[in-house]
């Protein structure tokens, strides 16, 4: 009986998905191991725990993710170009290979809104005549929500009408006033009508892959968990391919490497947490305007409570580069904040180095090109 064990042990650790572990500094360490299942959208976890002494298994269980639906909400105002861009990666990772997915767009003011419209009701043609010339009915998910409701005196709320059979989960809410992240997401999250739901706090200068999307549903659970990922920031590819004749593909560009980016460990706003713990929590702090210090807010509230926070680096979610103002009306606090991310945004440390080291690096050179062509004379 030990060769058919062997085969499954086997089979069991090729799939690792992923691996986790924190410890409890009076207690051990606690690992969370998740494989593929044997079927589409199916997993298995394997939880072990060490004790300040020999390793000691918790449970072993599958987990069917199938029927595990995602919020995406974005909270934007004008940006077209980078919604659509945000829209092109949405398609192909949301719609073509996850399928279970519903979009939030909630959108500030009123400029540059037809535009935005335009691309959500041009994303769902598009998916319509994709999956009416493949013959089939595509990985659609039956709408589950988003019936109007009232969500204040100064929100307006449509959801985008869509032809598409196979998905029409877009739904777009549209606010007066300034522009507040905190409370886009706030009315985003609230304004959904049906069951719990997972939502994912997004930005439109964010990319993801569909098995970030799995990692969001893996590492949350309604009362118990939390997920706070760590994701890649990419730095400026003006500066980071400067010597290249072209700067190749956004694809080529997401390589996980010092040179390309760095872990935005300073970062709380990307987030995936069931509604249910999200409302209970007391949601965002709304008096919070502008730029920063919500996300923050939130996490802390989230560290308090008897939930387990998972913060992890994730190699499927990138912060893409985008120039960065630090707008005078900001309170000081916000301002330094805001300035900090933006040093950190350009380059590396040594890449940094070389710009400001640049003249000194010219004049070395010349005096080289001089010596050499000296000494041909």
């Amino acid at each position: 009986h030990s060769e058919p064990r062997l085969t499954l042990k086997r089979s069991f650790l090729v799939f690792l998905l992923t691996g986790i572990y924190r410890t409890e500094k009076d207690k051990g360490t606690l690992y969370e191991l998740t494989f593929r299942g044997d079927h589409k959208h199916e997993f298995r976890r394997l939880v072990l725990f060490r004790p300040f002494g020999p390793i000691m298994k918790v449970k072993k269980e599958r987990l069917n993710m199938a029927h595990t639906l995602i919020n995406v909400i974005v909270p934007l105002a004008r940006r077209v170009d980078k919604f659509r861009q945000f829209m092109q990666n949405f398609r192909e990772m949301c719609i073509q290979q996850d399928g279970r997915i519903h979009l939030t767009v909630v959108y500030f003011g009123k400029e540059e809104m037809s535009e935005v419209k335009g691309i959500l009701e041009n994303t769902s043609k598009a998916t319509e005549e994709m999956w009416q010339g493949a013959g089939g009915p595509g990985p659609g998910f039956p709408m589950a929500c988003c019936q109007p409701g009232s969500v204040g005196p100064q929100v307006t709320v449509s959801t985008v009408p869509s032809r598409a059979a196979n998905f029409r989960n877009f739904t777009f809410i549209q606010l007066n006033g300034e522009f507040s992240r905190g409370k886009g997401l706030d009315v985003g999250a609230r304004f959904w009508k049906g069951s719990n739901v997972l939502l994912f706090f997004c930005d439109v200068d964010i990319y993801f892959t569909s098995e970030f999307l799995n990692t969001c549903r893996l590492n949350t659970q309604p009362g118990k968990k939390v997920f706070y990922p760590v994701l890649f920031s990419q730095y400026n590819p003006g500066i980071i391919y400067g010597h290249h004749d072209v700067v190749p593909p956004l694809e080529q560009q997401l390589v996980i490497k010092k040179e390309t980016g760095f872990w935005r460990d300073f970062g709380f706003g990307m987030t995936c947490q069931y509604r249910s713990d999200f409302i209970n929590i007391g949601g965002f702090d709304l008096d919070i305007k502008g730029w920063g210090g919500e996300d923050v807010h939130l996490y802390r509230k989230y560290l308090h409570s008897n939930l387990v926070v998972v913060r992890t680096p994730v190699r499927g979610l990138f912060h893409l580069w985008h120039e960065k103002h630090c707008v005078d009306e900001l309170a000081p606090e916000q301002y330094k904040m805001c300035m900090q991310s933006k040093a950190m945004n350009e380059a590396s440390h040594g890449q940094l180095g070389m710009l400001v080291f640049r003249p000194e690096i010219e004049a070395h050179l010349r005096k080289q090109r001089q010596k050499t062509s000296s000494k041909k004379t």
